[in-house]
Order: structure tokens, then sequence, then C-alpha cells
């Protein structure tokens, strides 16, 4: 990241923050992997194990596996390791996080106000690391236009958003129509929009959009792959949406790093 994009906090400061965002940074990542059980259910859609969720569910499981963990995990880990490099990683977390609990709370109110722990806890994490982050100004400013905004990311997040939005809505319906009791199908909803974010956050004219772009790319690929790999399970892309998802994974993951 350009020098002048970093705050000027004093350096004792900065180290304390850096320190205790890792951390925090590692344990909510972690959360997600193995507490919210985002690495196992990544791995449903490649087994016909129904010990965790029945066979039918699978689909389902992988969404939550691409969401809480491919995506709001992989930002961790992505801020981990580069956590100069990453305010526009942090503000997709956040707001991932706010787009996950919106849609529960418009598809089942119900289930919102029995599971209201989650939105707090879900504050806590996202305001514990915002606090502690070194750079937090800015997340939520707009930095210095380090480049142009890339046409062809825009483009193919528009493409993706055309066919993304019927199935955003079959999930919110589907939820609303009370086919699953676990926000399974609002799950859907909450990822796909998510990803449309993520989408339009890459095209950007900031320097860390390439790790967005990247990140964006890989939860394209793994559904992609999902979805050829049970194309007939309830919410699956199917086969010629896999494909579709795996090829725009691919050129996420192209443009991005080819950006100049």
């Amino acid at each position: 990241m350009d020098a002048n994009l970093v705050p000027s906090v004093p350096q004792q400061v900065s180290k304390r923050r850096m320190v205790a965002f890792r951390i925090l940074a590692a344990l909510f990542a972690l959360g997600s992997f193995v507490v919210l059980d985002g690495f196992i259910e990544a791995l449903l859609p490649f087994t016909k194990s129904e010990s965790y969720l029945p066979n039918e569910l699978h689909w389902h499981g992988g969404v939550h596996g691409a969401l809480i963990g491919l995506l709001l995990g992989g930002s961790l880990i992505l801020l981990l390791f580069r956590p100069a490099a990453g305010p526009l990683v942090l503000r997709l977390y956040i707001l991932g996080h706010a787009i996950f609990l919106v849609m529960l709370a418009i598809t089942d109110w119900r289930l919102y106000v029995e599971k209201l722990f989650v939105t707090g806890m879900f504050a806590v994490v996202c305001l514990s690391l915002y606090a502690t982050y070194p750079y937090r100004e800015q997340v939520f400013c707009r930095a210095e236009e380090a480049r142009p905004a890339s046409r062809p990311l825009l483009l193919l997040t528009a493409l993706a958003a055309l066919a993304l939005l019927p199935l955003i809505w079959r999930g919110m319906t589907n939820q609303w129509a009370g086919l699953d009791d676990d926000f399974r199908w609002g799950e859907n909803s909450a990822l796909y929009l998510t990803l449309i974010l993520a989408g339009c956050l890459s095209s950007g004219t900031r320097p860390d959009s390439a790790s967005v772009g990247v990140l964006t790319g890989i939860v394209y690929l793994y559904l992609g792959t999902a979805a050829l790999t049970i194309p007939h399970h309830a919410g699956s892309l199917g086969t010629w949406g896999g494909i579709a998802s795996a090829v725009a994974g691919i050129a996420y993951i192209v443009l991005s790093i080819t950006r100049k």
C-alpha cells in the first residue's frame, strides 16, 4: 500500500494494535472455519456421508462453507498476513456479516429473534476487529485513486449480478415459504448478494481491490466445482451454472492479478 494511505500513528501504538489485530483475526478465522462449521460444511458437496447433514442439504452446506468459511474466513486469513494492504478486505468482511443478518431478519424474523445472540456475536467480532485495525480510517473512507476502475471487472460483476438476482429472489421466496427452518435458503441469497458486493469492490480504484478480486474468484470457483459435483441437488447451480461460475472465478482471479 502507498505510504500516503497509511495513517500516521505512534510507532508503539501501531505495534500494539497490529499484535492485537492479528491475534483477533487468527481467533475469529478459526471460529469461522471450526466453531461456525465453515470448513466441514464446505466439504459436504464432495462427500456422500450423511453423518453431519442429510445428503439433500449438501449444497446448502456448501453455501454455508463458501460464505462463512471461504469468503469471510478467507478475508481474515488475508488480513492476518497482510493487514496493511487490506482495508477493503475488512470492509467486505464487515458488510458481509451485515448482509447475512439483514437477510435473516427479512426472510425469517422469528428465527432472527430466536438467534438474536448471533447479531450480538457478529457485532462484537466486527467491532473488535475494526477497533484494533491499525488503518481503520481507511476502511470506509474514499482512498486516493491509485488506478482507474476496471471496466472488465465491472462488466463481469454486472453479468454475474444478472445471473444471481433470480437466485437471490428464489432463496428469499423459499425461505418465506417455510421450505427450511434453519436459514439455508436465505443463506444462499446472502452469499450471492455478498458476492455481488465483492465483485463491485474488486473493480474499484483502491490498491487492495485485487485481493478482494482473487478471493471472489476463489469462491466462484468453489461454487462451480460444487455445482458440477452435485448438479441436481436443491439449490445447486446445476451443470451449466457450475461451468459459468467456474469460468467467472477464473476470470476474477486473472483480471485481478493482471490489473495495472
